[in-house]
């Protein structure tokens, strides 16, 4: 029987999920938070540049 379950305890550790957060409220100490957030974004996607899975 394929329960949802037995699915994800079978695919877990074949392809673990990541999380990565969608926004920057600060940055080296600096609240971002004023700033609009496509300028939020553009530097959360510089800062992830480099990321690759798994984050700790």
């Amino acid at each position: 029987m394929n329960t949802a379950a037995t699915v994800r305890s079978r695919l877990a550790p074949a392809q673990p999920a990541s999380f990565i957060a969608f926004d920057v409220l600060a940055v080296e100490g600096t609240d971002i938070r004023s700033m609009r957030w496509t300028v939020r974004r553009r530097r959360l996607e510089s800062l992830g540049r480099n990321w690759r899975p798994y984050l700790d």
